[in-house]
């Protein structure tokens, strides 16, 4: 069985300088830009 959370297991700590490069590179290894992890998996 599979259960969906919608949110992250591990509360992380909030960047000091936050940066788009950064912020982009978090959400990539997330799940993609376009979700392609997420309609791959469904």
């Amino acid at each position: 069985m599979i259960s969906r959370f919608d949110k992250i297991a591990v509360d992380l700590p909030r960047p000091k300088n936050p940066s788009p490069n950064d912020a982009a590179a978090v959400q990539e290894l997330l799940g993609g830009k376009f979700g392609e992890m997420s309609t791959l998996m469904n």
